[in-house]
């Protein structure tokens, strides 16, 4: 701490610095409270601004930061602001557009010039603060700024705040440790030595003894010394000729506390009691200290508090934490708890403490009702400032405190826990809070509880838990749920059928004209539907019939709307064939989205878009309309994790096809870290296996890339062949084919293309181009190193895979079939038709936009060309691969279009 303030002084003297300073403290229970005193600072910091400069500053979105520090609503310009934030109903929403403000106002005030962010102490810091630190950071582009974060090492691996936020190993950016490492034992032998040059008991074993206690703390050091030399002699609290090893700080300081009159004693013992900065009016009112006595000024003078102005109010602390930590160890437990309870009724008399506080008082006081309340009515608050994982944690207290409460207080609690671990995206923690209400609720109120708590444990990928009560409440409800890939396949034809017959014609109808029964099963297909969709689309293609069918009977457009967007996604994976019908879906879905101009339905019929256009090998259109989708559900839709988790995934694979491979490992990380804190084992699970191994990859890490895998799978369901384990079988046989490894690829395809086949993901358009071209790029891979008979059977087999490719009629496939061509004809010698074939490959993939693939093409060709003449091609394709940061091309054109192109080769 010491370093940085004295780093901070320099710099503040410069012009053009901006310097915003805060800290944590152990006790203090405001929300974000990492940034709170930071906020309080960048207030007062705007405020001297002059309006016109403040008013550029101003986020677009700042009224949501100001909900989230309402400090900021002193600054005129906040005031003034806008009011469509208020539009906004969904709280985890509303904190994302805080967030989005916090990065936005950091950037335009570091373009002003330099800007410098210092928070102490931060081992006290919270999960939802480091959550906004990461949007801060985030890549790509974060605001150009540095952001310094003090702690104790020692509390690196407890602290919730230390954990989410930085990473294992530093060295990368955006972290730089810097290590204040503690004094050398020599070096602290030497200050103790000279710290204690008039003490008469002066020696090298007492310095020694002396330094080792301080730890190398110049700090704690010099109270040790100056207490030795006050003593005159080596113990402190014993007698005098005690060995060396009797000086310890903490009897120090307790030494130090037990000499001071008993109105100076008790206050401090207050003071460090409250754990973080307490008013002196408050502090006043527990101690009771005899106006008489100046207890301020003595321990001030002591060093044992420290005062400090805020506003027109002070406030007063332990001067170092050290100290406070002693005073209350060695505090009675009589003491402790009287302590408490005049703190708690003083913090009560303010009429201005913060609930959590008092809830911690009160509890330590041993005044559990009251304590319950007041967690309850800060959680409540939480709530409304966006701090979530707070809330949950409140909620969770409160329970804990009012274990004989009614039931029905205690059910309504959990109902607001499980919603606040809902808003965090924490969706196997809100379904276990969802399932205890239920326990004791009204059969109406538990079936839709039941519900609520299996949408979240299958849209986050708890399958195990999820899937047998998704089957309880589909049976209440009067569904089954098929068992079998067959039966999928009979429910599936079925509703097909009937929804062909009937069309999708519906009466219009209020949803306040039906009846709650027919709205849940409608939801609860719904809920299956989507949730099933990136996991088991068979059955979720099978309970979207339903769903859509139920939509059209009850009438109500809202839930149509939403309805024929899902349709149109799935009808989008058929193929071209069906691309007419799907453009057609599309453009009722969108048409009936805006006519009702319901935000959640018209956020997913953009997701729709999005994830057609991908369907169809329209990878920037796919990718433009994800960005799209993403900003409406962030900002204006309610409850749409598992959308927004859903948009990543097709979003990222965009990317890959587009090139954007810089892009994709910088996104990823951010977006793991995110689903990882949340618990979200669908979207870290998918995100991972789909696209961690291409970063490692990137790196030349194939090792790296296989563990990454394994890792991403291993937590996995394995009760069928889901989608999720279709990414790692395509992903693995990627890195064999990285690793130059093609009977490994080969294995791998046998072993899992059977499960893959019977789980009828093929059905899927472009899964099945995948595989088939994944297919086809091994075996062409496994004859480049073979000859005789196996090498001609194996170009055989992968020319069958061309044909098929081929017969799919869509663009994008056709230049990936070009691609398996021109290694088949390099392969036969055809070096001729090898570099036709890269050609039309090139602008195929060109026109695609398929930049990666592109630049492998003309690598190819490049080699075809051979050194004198390939250079044209050859050097455009590494210097877009140098731009992407890929370490291997000739390792990545080997995985993509693996063959032998050097003129003159002779034929297999």
């Amino acid at each position: 701490s010491a370093l940085v303030r004295q780093f901070l002084d320099d710099v503040r003297s410069r012009d053009g610095v901006t310097v915003l300073a805060g800290r944590c403290f152990e006790r203090e229970s405001v929300p974000y409270k990492a940034l709170d005193s930071l906020m309080d600072n960048l207030s007062r910091h705007l405020k001297s601004l002059p309006a016109t400069r403040v008013d550029a500053l101003m986020p677009r979105e700042v009224l949501a930061l100001a909900r989230v520090f309402p400090v900021l609503r002193r600054v005129e310009a906040v005031a003034g602001a806008r009011r469509r934030v208020l539009e906004i109903r969904d709280v985890h929403e509303l904190r994302r557009r805080a967030f989005d403000a916090f990065r936005d106002l950091m950037g335009r005030v570091a373009d002003a010039g330099s800007l410098i962010l210092f928070i102490d102490d931060v081992h006290w810091g919270d999960v939802d603060s480091a959550a906004l630190l990461e949007e801060l950071t985030r890549p790509p582009d974060p605001p150009p700024l540095l952001l310094v974060l003090a702690y104790r090492s020692e509390d690196a691996a407890t602290s919730p705040f230390l954990r989410r936020l930085l990473p294992a190993d530093f060295g990368s950016e955006p972290w730089r440790e810097i290590r204040v490492d503690p004094l050398g034992e020599r070096e602290a032998r030497d200050l103790a030595l000279s710290l204690l040059a008039d003490s008469p008991r002066r020696s090298d074993a007492l310095a020694s003894a002396v330094a080792r206690e301080s730890s190398g703390n110049p700090f704690f050091l010099t109270e040790l010394a100056r207490s030795v030399r006050r003593e005159g002699s080596l113990s402190i609290g014993g007698a005098a000729g005690e060995s060396d090893a009797a000086v310890t700080l903490d009897d120090v300081i307790r030494a130090r506390v037990a000499r001071l009159a008993p109105g100076p004693r008790r206050f401090l013992e207050i003071v460090a009691v409250a754990g973080r900065p307490i008013r002196y009016a408050v502090a006043k009112q527990a101690a009771d200290p005899d106006p008489k006595e100046n207890v301020i000024e003595v321990l001030r003078i002591g060093h044992l508090i420290r005062t400090r102005e805020v506003g027109t109010k002070e406030e007063i602390e332990a001067y170092h934490d050290r100290i406070r930590e002693a005073v209350v160890a060695g505090l009675s437990a009589e003491d402790s708890l009287a302590y408490h309870r005049r703190l708690a009724i003083a913090l009560d008399a303010s009429g201005d403490a913060d609930p959590e506080w008092l809830a911690l008082h009160w509890k330590e006081a041993g005044d559990l009702e009251r304590a319950a309340d007041y967690a309850i009515a800060a959680a409540a608050q939480a709530v409304e400032t966006l701090a979530f994982d707070r809330a949950a944690r409140l909620y969770s207290l409160g329970l804990d405190l009012t274990p004989s409460r009614e039931p029905d207080f205690r059910r309504k609690l959990r109902v607001s826990l499980g919603d606040a671990l809902a808003n965090a995206g924490r969706g196997g923690e809100a379904a276990s809070a969802y399932l205890a209400a239920a326990e004791v609720a009204p059969t109406a109120e538990a079936l839709e509880l039941q519900r609520r708590a299996a949408e979240q444990l299958v849209r986050t990928g708890h399958i195990e838990e999820g899937l047998p009560l998704l089957r309880r409440v589909l049976e209440r409800v009067g569904f089954r749920y098929p068992e079998t890939s067959l039966g999928s396949v009979f429910a599936f034809l079925f509703h097909r059928l009937w929804i062909r017959l009937r069309g999708l014609s519906f009466k219009e109808r209020d949803a306040s004209q039906l009846p709650p029964e027919q709205l849940f099963r409608i939801d609860t297909c719904w809920s299956v539907s989507l949730g099933l969709s990136m996991i088991d689309t068979l059955r979720g293609r099978d309970f979207q019939g339903r769903h859509l069918l139920l939509a059209l009977a009850a009438g109500e457009p809202y839930r149509i709307s939403r309805a024929i967007a899902n349709e149109a996604g799935y009808s989008a994976t058929r193929g071209p064939r069906h691309a007419r019908h799907t453009a057609e879906l599309l453009e009722r879905a969108t048409s009936l989205a805006e006519k009702v101009g319901h935000p959640q339905a018209i956020g997913i019929t953009q997701v729709a878009v999005g994830i057609t256009a991908f369907a169809e090998g329209r990878w920037k259109t796919s990718w433009e309309r994800a960005r799209r989708a993403e900003t409406i559900l962030r900002e204006r839709c309610t409850g749409v994790t598992w959308e927004l988790d859903t948009t990543h995934i097709y979003s990222l694979r965009a990317l890959f096809y587009l090139g954007e491979i810089a892009e994709l490992c910088d996104r990823l990380p951010v977006l793991v870290r995110d689903a990882r804190a949340r618990d979200d084992r669908f979207a870290e699970t998918s995100l991972r296996a789909r696209h961690g191994y291409v970063a490692h990859l990137r790196e030349d890490d194939p090792a790296g890339a296989r563990e990454e895998i394994r890792d991403a799978i291993a937590g996995w369901s394995n009760r069928a062949f889901y989608m999720q384990h279709y990414y790692a079988f395509l992903a693995e046989t990627d890195v064999a084919l990285y690793a130059n490894e093609p009977r490994e690829a080969l294995r791998i395809l046998r072993e899992r293309t059977p499960a893959l086949l019977a789980s009828r993901l093929l059905r899927v358009h472009h899964l099945r181009i995948e595989w088939l071209h994944q297919r086809a790029r091994s075996r062409l891979a496994l004859a480049v190193h073979t000859t005789g008979s196996e090498a001609e059977e194996s170009l055989a087999s992968a020319m069958e895979d061309v044909l098929r490719i081929e017969a799919e009629g869509v663009g994008w496939a056709d230049a990936l079939a070009s691609l398996i061509r021109a290694g088949i004809a390099g392969l036969h010698g055809n070096t001729d038709e090898a570099d036709e074939r890269l050609s039309a490959a090139e602008r195929g993939f060109d026109a695609a936009d398929m930049a990666l693939f592109a630049a492998v093409a003309r690598l190819r060709r490049g080699e075809i060309a051979g050194p004198g003449n390939g250079g044209g091609f050859t050097n455009r394709a590494l210097r877009w691969m140098a731009e992407q940061r890929i370490v291997r091309p000739d390792a990545l054109a080997g995985m993509l279009a693996p063959g032998r192109f050097e003129k003159g080769m002779e034929a297999k």
